[in-house]
């Protein structure tokens, strides 16, 4: 995550402006998707695996779509749609 945060850096042209004028609202929003979302399952899943090896333990990475979408569902209230065409 780190190495990724430092390549999109030179892409960031005005960030620090648009940090300053952001609402508390906004910057407690990037602040928990940067924690709850990112940080937590990482050390959750290095957890699950030293607990129960790699397979077992990776194959709760294929709730994370359906948890992401009854959390956009249910809090955001952005419904599920069919984007299939």
């Amino acid at each position: 995550m780190i190495a990724g945060t430092l390549c999109m850096v030179p892409f960031s042209g005005g960030l620090w402006t648009s940090i300053q004028h952001a609402s508390v609202e906004s910057t407690l929003t990037v602040v928990y998707l940067g924690l709850l979302p990112t940080v937590i399952p990482y050390f959750a899943i290095a957890y699950a695996i030293a607990k129960q090896g790699s397979s077992e333990a990776t194959s709760s990475l294929y709730l994370t779509p359906a948890v992401a979408i009854l959390i956009s569902w249910l809090w955001l209230g952005e419904a599920p749609t069919n984007t299939i065409t």
